[in-house]
């Protein structure tokens, strides 16, 4: 498939949920919304949010993303790489 087809942005958010979903099958914490609501990441468009109530679970939902996304040739980037990538584009 190319670049700039139709399916294309489909596809890639159907391979992303399926990673969101891998990440956060048996993860139970995330921070409290109402009684029964407990989110545990925040998406849009391509970006996503992992929130939680502690460093450590943070750290381990992100430990799962970088594997699950593995498995499909997805590579996680933090927004401190984000930002020297376009800092380095910017400065040519």
């Amino acid at each position: 498939m190319k670049q700039g087809c139709n399916m294309s942005d489909l596809l890639f958010l159907l391979v992303v949920d399926w990673v969101m979903r891998s990440t956060l099958r048996e993860s139970k914490n995330g921070i409290r919304w109402k009684i029964t609501k407990k989110p545990e990441d925040l998406d849009f468009a391509n970006d996503i949010t992992l929130i939680s109530s502690s460093k450590q679970h943070i750290q381990a939902k992100t430990d799962r993303l970088i594997h699950e996304a593995g498995k499909v040739e997805l590579k996680v980037i933090s927004c401190r790489e984000m930002q020297a990538a376009a800092n380095k584009f910017l400065s040519k």
